[in-house]
Formats: C-alpha cells, sequence, structure tokens
C-alpha cells in the first residue's frame, strides 16, 4: 500500500517515469494559540480547555511537530504545563517575529484566538493581560508572513472586523460573528474545537480534515444550538478566501463562491501523512507536491468564478484542471504491480 500511494503522488504530475529518491521534509504547519483574559475562574477555565484540547488535536491527531505549536495564556494559566508563555501584546509580537523568521514559501501557519473580544468605534480587539491588540494590529504582524496559506481563526465575540483587516491571497479568516456589534459570549470555539477530533468532521470521507470542513462543522453545531434551545442567535460565524475582505456565512456559500481555498486547505495533510511513510522526499517529489498544491488552489479560484463566467468556458476549464489530477489515476492501474 505505500508503495501504490508514493508512486500515485509520483505518476500525478509526471508524463513520463520518474526517479525519485526519498529524502527531505516538504512544506511544515506551525500554530499560535493564544487565550485572552478569562475575568472569571469560570471562563479561565474554559479559555485553558481551549488551549488544551486545541493543542493536543493538533499534535496527536492532525500531524503537527509539538515543537511547532505555540500557546499563549492569561496569568492564571501560565504555569500550565502545555502553556509557554503569557498572552500578553509583547510576547504575541515576539511569537509572529519568530514565525517570521523561520516560516517559508512552502509552509502553513495557523493562528486561532480564544477569549472575550471587544468593539469600539469600529475597531476590534481581543482581551488580553495589559494592553490590547486590535484587528489592525494582526493584520500588521501576519502581513510579514510568507506562509503558504494563512488561516486566522478568531473564535471570540465581536470578532467580525478581522476578517476585512486580515484578508488577502492566500489567507483564509474564519470569525464568530457577523458583525463587531455581536458582543455576546460565543458558543463557536466550543463546536470549533470538537471539529478538530469529530470524525463528522471529514464530510467527503478521504481521511483529510480541510478548513472548510471545520468550518462548515462549527457554524452549523453553533446555529443548531440556538435553534434547539430557541433561542434567537447573537452569533454568525463567519469566512473569507477570496481576499475579498467579506466574510459569508455558511448558507452562503454555495452561491457567492467563498469556501473553495478553505476546501482545499488541509489541517491533516494527506501529502505530509504519505511523506512521513514513505520516509521523505526528494526535490523532484516535493516538485510534484507543490504543483498539485497550485492546480488544487487552480481549482478553487475557478470554482470562485463561476457565477461571472460563461458556463461553457468553465467547465471546460475545469475539465482541463480535473484531467490533470486524474492522470496519475490513470497510469497507477499499469504503472505498480
Amino acid at each position: 500500500m505505500q508503495k501504490i500511494l508514493t508512486a500515485l503522488l509520483v505518476l500525478l504530475f509526471c508524463s513520463a517515469p520518474c526517479e525519485v529518491t526519498l529524502s527531505q521534509d516538504i512544506g511544515k504547519k506551525y500554530a499560535l494559540l493564544i487565550a485572552g483574559l478569562g475575568g472569571d475562574a469560570e471562563h479561565t477555565d474554559k479559555f485553558k480547555g481551549y488551549l488544551f484540547d486545541t493543542r493536543k488535536a493538533l499534535v496527536e491527531s492532525l500531524g503537527f511537530e509539538e515543537s511547532d505549536v505555540v500557546v499563549l495564556g492569561e496569568a492564571r494559566i501560565v504555569e500550565e504545563s502545555f502553556v509557554d508563555d503569557l498572552s500578553n501584546a509583547e510576547n504575541i509580537r515576539s511569537q509572529f517575529t519568530s514565525l517570521n523568521n523561520k516560516v517559508t514559501s512552502s509552509d502553513d501557519v495557523l493562528i486561532v484566538l480564544f477569549g472575550h473580544g471587544g468593539y469600539e468605534g469600529g475597531i476590534a480587539r481581543l482581551n488580553i493581560p495589559r494592553r490590547d491588540l486590535t484587528q489592525n494590529d494582526y493584520a500588521d504582524l501576519v502581513g510579514a508572513l510568507q506562509a503558504r496559506r494563512l488561516v486566522f481563526i478568531n473564535t471570540a465575540s465581536a470578532s467580525a472586523p478581522f476578517i476585512e483587516a486580515i484578508a488577502g491571497e492566500g489567507r483564509i479568516v474564519i470569525t464568530a460573528t457577523r458583525t463587531g456589534t455581536q458582543t455576546n459570549e460565543t458558543l463557536f470555539p466550543q463546536y470549533f474545537v470538537e471539529s478538530l477530533t469529530n470524525p463528522g468532521t471529514d464530510r467527503d470521507k478521504d481521511s483529510r480534515i480541510s478548513i472548510a470542513e471545520v468550518f462548515a462543522y462549527a457554524a452549523e453545531k453553533t446555529d443548531q444550538w440556538y435553534e434547539d434551545n430557541g433561542h434567537v442567535a447573537t452569533e454568525n460565524a463567519m469566512i473569507s478566501d477570496t481576499g475579498s475582505g467579506e466574510g459569508v456565512r455558511i448558507e452562503d456559500l454555495e452561491v457567492s463562491g467563498t469556501g473553495q481555498v478553505a476546501a482545499f486547505t488541509y489541517l491533516s495533510s494527506g501529502d505530509t501523512a504519505l511523506l512521513a511513510a514513505a520516509g521523505g522526499s526528494s526535490p523532484e517529489l516535493a516538485s510534484w507536491l507543490d504543483e498539485k498544491n497550485q492546480i488544487e488552489l487552480d481549482i478553487a479560484e475557478l470554482k470562485a468564478q463561476k457565477t461571472q463566467m460563461n458556463i461553457e468556458e468553465y467547465y471546460a476549464a475545469l475539465e482541463v484542471l480535473f484531467v490533470r489530477l486524474a492522470r496519475g489515476n490513470e497510469q497507477l492501474e499499469t504503472a505498480v504491480p
């Protein structure tokens, strides 16, 4: 099976026989998890639980290296073994500088915020020890990163303005709220954390969890809670991955063209898992995987433009891309005994 899976990755983009020597790694995944002030013991414990469970899922279930997941929390929990430092502005900036020094254009970065959000004068922020950082502060910090894809998830109340501030090419931004004025405590983080390990998140059953699947699971579970309990929803999760800075709700994804890049961005990478099983990658194989990632992005961008294109031209362009992806499957049957 390992031989077949490795050969598939090679053949996927080889029109002629390729010789591949497995020897080195390709793109890495980094995560920075930040929890703000709880304000009371109940919320401090809740945010601590979110941090612990998210880190555990990333490292134990989703293939992140333990050293590549950094956790920042408030003073009451900073002595916990899984917390790396205090979540104040200085340390947050320092961690972004550290990421900037090591992240390459082949790497993916995940940033997750937990806590209480605030909103005043059109500016949103996460409440952290001492001086808060605003949406614009975080936009400046992520702006220096040269990651292949950046996933920024703010699960706090009043988080919506982060979308417009942070959105850009190769970036996926998710917020728990539709506006900055939705300031009630959010349920979204509970279901976001749950999505990381729940088998139901993997809707297409490809043994990988995409950001689109995580968003769909958490957003739908949140909406269902309000409906089941007879409450008017005080939060509406949003996602943006087109670079436009406009967030889209779960029920509007299909008609909006949003969510296509998120559908090809994975927390658990099939490529990484296969390469690890095979013992690494050669420059040649890394090149094939880079090309596959680019084709997936091309498909995502094309799908996002569907409503603006002639339908025949759209399907013709889509067919070309899918044929390139399918070519490896066709060659695999005769190439692998």
